[in-house]
């Protein structure tokens, strides 16, 4: 069973996407922001880290720099519904901090699903030595 590591402050939105991924088979394990992510982890292995941007203590931003020097294939997909500028101007800085896929909120569950299992294939792909 594949692993996700589910950040985001909305907590029934974090409720919404737990629930849906857990009924598509994944264990999910949850954090309101990127400190509690950082925190989680460093105490367990994840096959996928799912976050949003805007979040208090330690940003989506600042979670997938460090993320990206702790482990750096680990597959990142960035949410955002913006904030004091466009959610596109913060996805934009996701990708060049290093988030594999970016998510525009609001988006519609199917659409975050299949990105997930996209991602989580294209990541076993390359850790096995094929292409993509």
């Amino acid at each position: 069973m594949k692993k996700i590591l589910l950040l985001d402050d909305d907590t029934d939105l974090r409720s919404l996407i737990h629930r849906g991924l857990q009924k598509a088979g994944y264990d999910i394990t949850e954090g309101a922001d990127g400190k509690a992510g950082l925190k989680l982890f460093a105490q367990a292995k994840f096959d996928l880290v799912l976050t949003d941007i805007i979040m208090p203590e330690t940003d989506g931003l600042e979670l997938i720099s460090a993320l990206r020097k702790i482990s750096p294939d680990i597959p990142i997909i960035a949410m955002s519904g913006g904030g004091f500028i466009q959610s596109q101007d913060y996805l934009r800085v996701a990708e060049l901090t290093g988030a594999s896929w970016i998510l525009n909120k609001p988006f519609k569950l199917g659409e975050l699903f299949a990105l997930v299992a996209r991602a989580l294939t294209e990541s076993t792909q390359t850790a096995s030595g094929t292409s993509a």
